[in-house]
């Protein structure tokens, strides 16, 4: 049993250390905007500064750097802020009162949801800071009396910088959760302020700091933490005075009582995978179009931007950018954020344009740079009168085929070619006219038929009707379209007519004849007898026949 658990001991040993080196070995991705509406935050964070530089006090003696720290650190982070949620106390303007006031101010303006930033740059003694008005202990303060101004100020996020002689003796009395105490050196020791740098040390580092934010960034979440702040500025306070010999070394120090890094400036980075056509919109930035990119925004922590990219970018006639999404996750053109590198995907297409009199061909439409498209389109279409076929691809591809592919490497333009067989009918009472039949379109087709048709009584071609006008019986028509012809007649009676004279001569000549020859062949009868007189025959006898004529 003890073995066993004793491999357990060791699995979980080995799984702890997997899981701290797998934390901080890997880097920080940039976090991605909220995708959709943006939320509807009832107190939105705010960021709140109070800089106090003393370069000259009240009774003569004091160092000008010290005020060049306060303003350029100003300078840097207003902008971003904003100065109506900055103060800025210089020399006069920094006496004790004035630099409690202004962390009173700060009590004032922010609430439990707001980051606080306090920095004074001036003279110290043993545990306290000398204001401007400082002749004995009247104007400094000490750790206590700074605690407990700072006691009223209940922001989420405090970061207190101490670019003051000894600053370490504050240390145990602003310690607190939810706060960040920066102090340019320990307890007794030096804040050492060199003309050649033109700031003190210590404050000199914790500018360039902020002015060099890809190499402060260590953890590279494009976000500027107070603590990342601090890691920059004090080592580099301590090497540079081992450097150049100083015979009293400060050594920075940090009290994080804040989980996590203290974010104090966001950084924002926009670019598209493309290079979009110029002049075209390339992102809209809380309501600004950008034709240009990479776009890169500093911003206070915790503020909310839109951003939106077009979700189409016309590039000229057949060309265009599709928006496909944002590199990482995220399908929608408007994000909402912050902080984060966000690279826009386009996806570069090319249309395809078939064209084709007859038929739809299909497979004509938009692509993706490189990809294949494949088309292709009925080979034949007939009708009653009219058939049509195929006979293949020009254009940008060539080919008999029906079907065929291409790469869409740019606009493509294809156009389907046909032969066309147009019918020539001819429609004729009489005889048999040729020609009739099926005819590629522009060819010429002969026609003909007999002029006269029948015997005695005849039909006599008059011409064709429709779609020719002609009188010659053999002629030809052009086939550029379907066409009917019909052949016209008369009926013609002369002949009959010429027959039937002929009949009627012959009749009456033959009647004619008859007659002569029937009168030229008859012997001329006697004159008639007078009647005799009655005797009454015999009895016994019979009367005589009659006499034959």
């Amino acid at each position: 049993m003890k073995k066993i658990l004793s491999k357990i001991s060791i699995v979980s040993f080995l799984a702890l250390i997997m899981l701290l080196v797998t934390t901080f070995a890997i880097p920080c991705t940039p976090a991605q905007g909220i995708v959709g509406p943006p939320p509807l935050i009832a107190n939105p964070q705010e960021c709140w500064g109070v800089f106090v530089g003393v370069g000259e006090y009240e009774h003569g003696w004091g160092n000008p750097l010290n005020r060049a720290d306060a303003e350029d650190l100003y300078n840097i982070i207003s902008p971003v802020w904003g100065a109506s949620h900055m103060q800025l106390l210089e020399d006069s303007q920094a006496t004790k009162s004035d630099v409690l006031d202004s962390v009173d101010w700060l009590a004032n303006q922010a609430d439990s949801n707001d980051t606080v930033l306090f920095f004074i740059s001036a003279l110290g003694d043993v545990d306290s800071i000398l204001c401007y008005d400082t002749w004995g202990s009247a104007g400094q303060i000490n750790p206590t009396e700074l605690a407990n101004a700072f006691d009223s100020v209940n922001a989420g996020k405090i970061v207190i910088i101490l670019q003051v002689w000894g600053s370490g003796a504050f240390q145990t009395a602003l310690s607190e959760n939810g706060r960040v105490v920066i102090m340019s050196s320990g307890v007794g020791e030096s804040a050492w302020i060199p003309s050649e740098l033109e700031h003190s040390v210590f404050g000199g580092y914790v500018i360039q700091a902020f002015q060099n934010f890809e190499a402060t960034d260590t953890n590279h979440d494009y976000r500027l933490s107070a603590e990342e702040v601090f890691e920059s500025a004090g080592p580099a306070t301590t090497q540079y005075e081992v450097s150049n010999s100083y015979p009293d070394i400060q050594h920075p120090l940090i009290d994080d009582g804040y989980t996590g890094d203290l974010p104090l400036i966001d950084k924002f980075v926009f670019e598209n995978n493309v290079t979009l056509p110029a002049g075209a919109t390339a992102v809209t930035i809380d309501g600004t179009n950008y034709t240009s990119e990479p776009q890169t925004r500093i911003w206070a922590p915790g503020s909310s931007h839109t951003i939106t990219v077009p979700e189409l970018v016309s590039a000229g006639t057949g060309t265009r950018y599709v928006f496909t999404g944002w590199e990482g996750g995220g399908t929608s053109s408007t994000i909402y954020t912050s902080y984060g590198s966000y690279t826009a995907d386009y996806n570069k297409e090319y249309q395809l344009t078939l064209t084709s009199p007859y038929n739809t061909p299909t497979g004509d439409g938009w692509y993706v740079d490189g990809t294949s498209a494949s088309f292709s389109i009925t080979a034949s279409l007939e009708t009653s009168d009219t058939k049509r076929f195929f006979t293949g691809w020009s254009g940008d591809f060539t080919g008999t085929a029906a079907s065929g592919s291409i790469v869409m490497n740019a606009p493509k333009s294809i156009t389907a070619n046909w032969r066309t067989e147009f019918l020539l009918t001819i429609n004729s009472v009489y005889g048999a006219p040729t020609g009739a039949g099926w005819y590629d379109e522009g060819d010429s087709a002969n026609i003909s038929v007999e002029e006269v048709q029948g015997f005695i009584i005849r039909q006599i071609f008059d011409g064709w009707t429709g779609d020719l006008t002609s009188t010659a019986a053999s002629t030809s028509v052009t086939m550029n379209a379907p066409k009917v012809i019909t052949a016209t007649w008369h009926t013609d009676y002369l002949q009959l007519y010429i027959l039937i004279g002929i009949v009627v001569v012959v009749v009456a000549g033959i009647i004619i004849t008859i007659v002569l020859v029937r009168r030229k062949g008859t012997t001329p009868r006697p004159p008639a007898a007078a009647p005799p007189t009655y005797s009454p025959p015999p009895p016994t006898a019979a009367p005589p026949p009659p006499p034959a004529r």
